[in-house]
């Protein structure tokens, strides 16, 4: 994320045809999002998500090739599974790290916020 310092969210939007929005609002600075070369990060995302019910994953499978895993830890929260988006999808993720496509340092939980539901 481009977010050097205080705070941001990372909003995943699940859809039930199969794919996923995401936003990252950064709290006190307007950006927007720079393409890193062979990674075109295009205003509308055409990325998917999938679930894994015997691992208890949330699978996001973005259009550059990587897979970020998250465990499933209750109906409200899900957990960055940073040794799967390190090494998993078949050293998939490897290859596309070591291009430069930007890494979680660290494991977010993402919370559920019930009030954009209603």
């Amino acid at each position: 994320m481009p977010c050097t310092e205080g705070t941001a969210e990372y909003i995943l939007n699940l859809k039930a045809d199969g794919f996923v929005h995401r936003s990252i609002v950064q709290y006190g600075k307007v950006f927007t999002e720079k393409s890193m070369p062979k990674f075109d990060n295009a205003n509308y995302r055409r990325d998917t998500w999938s679930v894994n019910l015997d691992e208890n994953e949330l699978i996001v499978h973005r259009k550059e090739g990587v897979n970020f895993y998250y465990q499933i830890k209750d109906p409200q929260h899900l957990v960055m599974d940073l040794d799967k988006i390190n090494n998993g999808n078949d050293g998939k993720n490897k290859d596309i790290f070591a291009r430069g496509y930007p890494k979680p340092e660290r494991a977010y939980e993402l919370v559920k916020d019930e009030d954009l539901l209603q």
